[in-house]
């Protein structure tokens, strides 16, 4: 069945137990460039925009503020994603990297040990949990709030934008 939903980025605002809004866009494209994935927040004074083309850094934008003014309205920058692969057991630190991966001909291998090298340190934390050597990151409690999140923003969306309440209990 095909979905009625496009491929497009979709964006949601968040207020904050503590008043505070953030706003966070979701999205995935492959009609016109290479298949891209996306992840981008923005708070009142920064925002961080995944890469827009592959061999590229994110960049982050920071906005002059009363309190932090800046010689510009907005200053951008490119930043450099740190390797954590050091965090690892050595048998599974070359994963983070792309020259790890054995199909580098698929467009998602290219990307790296699967996004930004992220996927070793969460196999790696759900072993270690599983083996009871630490809590489980993220707990139970976290997910179901991750995912409540998801669920109300989608919501919304099929509201046309109606403001929808994330339960807390």
């Amino acid at each position: 069945m095909k979905s009625k939903l496009p491929l497009l980025p979709r964006a949601t605002i968040f207020k904050t137990g503590v008043g505070q809004f953030c706003a966070l866009r979701v999205g995935q494209s492959c009609a016109l460039s290479s298949n891209r994935e996306s992840f981008d927040v923005s708070g009142s004074k920064k925002l961080f925009e995944w890469q827009q083309v592959e061999n590229e850094e994110p960049v982050i934008h920071t906005k002059s503020t009363r309190e932090h003014p800046l010689s510009e309205p907005e200053i951008a920058r490119r930043v450099k994603v740190p390797d954590y692969a050091g965090r690892l057991p050595a048998g599974i630190r070359r994963f983070t990297q792309p020259s790890a991966i054995q199909d580098a001909e698929h467009l998602s291998f290219l990307q790296g040990g699967g996004h930004g090298g992220s996927h070793p340190h969460l196999v790696h934390a759900f072993l270690s949990a599983e083996r009871g050597e630490r809590p489980a990151l993220p707990d139970a409690e976290t997910s179901a709030n991750w995912t409540m999140v998801g669920l109300c923003a989608h919501d919304s969306a099929m509201r046309g934008g109606e403001r929808v309440t994330i339960p807390t209990s």
